[in-house]
């Protein structure tokens, strides 16, 4: 190869032995003559891959080592391949069974073993080089989209904590849903959802699952009464999920087309993170629910505002009051369902010694503090409390709280057997319940999207997953 053509090649190394990035660069510029720019950090190459991208001169090529420092660079090196696109990616590694491993949710495009001998066997290293030149991957997104996300992107570690299996899209667009379905390393499902916002808020939602099962025994949750685990049971509530977690179902929803297109310079659209998955993420998870945020804010392309739905905890309330009442962009739902005691708790099983009062002082207390309202939600089923005296007690409940405000919606279809479904028709006959008995707060209506992407925390599983799995015992 002449070095004319050679130099047209630009190569990416990350790797923190300066022993070995010497023999590369040794090989790679002094005997090939290409032209190379080297990293010993992941945040380093971090850099140095955000300005080749704003100089309009992306990378050709990467060389990542398998462990880079404290970091993975298995996460930096799936980054790369699958946000830039066309850029070749080989992982550099002196043991094959970490690369190996990684191959279930990476595949690199060649993997260099490193030998006792380090790189000087630099024709196993160019001939490497040599393979990844051609042909091209086809650039698919515009350089400012691929520029954003990467920045974007840049502080995201964790990645690889959760396996992508597959995704699911169903509605007609202005209404279609997208269901990303992951595994986690203790072989349970995770799912996350992209749905539709409201028409005319300019405002792209997200649902993010908190939990591996839910101790709140909602009676009419469809996910609590049919996810299974590994054994094929239904599951309790087996543990928080982590932040890592959090950040790897943000890393899979950054590419799906409706959630890239925020990435554009051209587009203002927002991204609204809300934990509204399965589980609570206030009453079962609030530590590791702020740290994602506090990861996430740090973006400034697209501005991402957070939502924080949940049935309600006075301790966890209070918790949020005392550490985190200054973060920005957060803003709660409630998801009450009645406001006559025994009816919500029997609603909702695992509710029980929430006090009603006592809760809506807590969340009125952070709108204050925030200056943004609370959305009291209301997940209405036929005959239980779409009924005229239940319209009467929320008028009366929330009468001298203007900081809330008020959300209808149908209870998942077939959540309730033995009731029959609500329509939208029947939310808005009870929305002018409301209004007759005197509710002064903003009532909006949420619109059913289909059954297996109902996108509450009880139908956020994906149904077609659990085919075949055994029942409870």
């Amino acid at each position: 190869m002449s070095g004319k053509q050679a130099k047209k090649v630009r190569i990416l190394v990350v790797d923190d032995s300066p022993e070995d990035l010497a023999m590369i660069c040794l090989v790679l510029v002094e005997e090939e003559g290409y032209e190379v720019a080297c990293a010993q950090s992941v945040s380093e190459g971090n850099e140095l891959v955000r300005k080749a991208l704003q100089a309009r001169k992306p990378f050709d090529i990467a060389l990542v080592d398998l462990k880079i420092g404290p970091d993975s660079g298995a996460e930096f090196a799936r980054r790369l391949k699958e946000i830039i696109v066309d850029i070749r990616v080989a992982i550099i590694t002196g043991n094959y069974d970490p690369a190996a491993a990684m191959l279930s949710v990476f595949t690199p495009d060649e993997t260099i073993i490193k030998t006792a001998r380090g790189f000087n066997e630099s024709k196993t290293l160019s001939e490497a080089v040599k393979r990844l030149i051609a042909p091209r991957r086809i650039r698919q997104d515009p350089l400012d989209v691929t520029t954003n996300l990467w920045t974007a992107t840049s502080h995201l570690y964790g990645i690889n904590s959760l396996t992508p299996l597959t995704c699911r899209s169903s509605g007609e667009e202005e209404k279609r849903t997208d269901n990303f379905i992951s595994l986690a390393a203790d072989k349970y499902w995770i799912n996350t959802v992209v749905y539709p916002g409201y028409p005319g808020d300019n405002v792209q939602p997200a649902s993010f699952q908190s939990t591996i099962g839910c101790d709140k025994r909602c009676i009419h949750c469809i996910n609590w009464r049919n996810q299974k685990g590994p054994s094929g049971k239904i599951i309790p509530y087996v543990r928080p999920l982590t932040t890592e977690e959090y950040l790897a179902q943000f890393y899979l929803i950054v590419r799906c087309p409706r959630i890239k297109n925020l990435f554009s310079d051209t587009v203002d659209t927002s991204l609204t993170v809300n934990m509204s998955g399965p589980g609570d993420s206030l009453a079962n998870n609030l530590t590791n629910c702020m740290s994602f945020f506090k990861r996430l804010v740090r973006i400034e392309k697209p501005v991402i505002n957070f939502i924080i739905t949940s049935v309600g905890d006075e301790d966890r309330l209070q918790e949020y009051l005392d550490r985190y009442i200054d973060f920005p962009r957060v803003t709660f739902y409630w998801s009450v369902e009645s406001v006559l005691q025994r009816l919500r708790t029997t609603l909702k099983l695992g509710t029980f010694g929430q006090r009603l009062e006592k809760l809506a002082d807590l969340y009125e207390e952070i709108a204050r503090k925030t200056g943004r309202p609370v959305t009291a939600s209301f997940a209405l089923f036929k005959g239980i409390n779409n009924i005229p005296q239940e319209a009467k007690r929320i008028a009366d409940f929330f009468r001298d709280r203007p900081l809330f405000k008020i959300k209808l919606m149908a209870g998942a279809p077939g959540s309730m057997p033995c009731f029959p479904d609500m329509t939208t028709e029947d939310v808005i006959q009870f929305r002018q319940m409301l209004l007759d008995a005197g509710v002064q707060q903003d009532i909006r209506i949420r619109e059913i999207f289909g059954l297996d992407e109902y996108c509450g925390c009880g139908n956020t599983t994906a149904p077609f997953l659990m085919e075949g799995r055994q029942e409870e015992d």
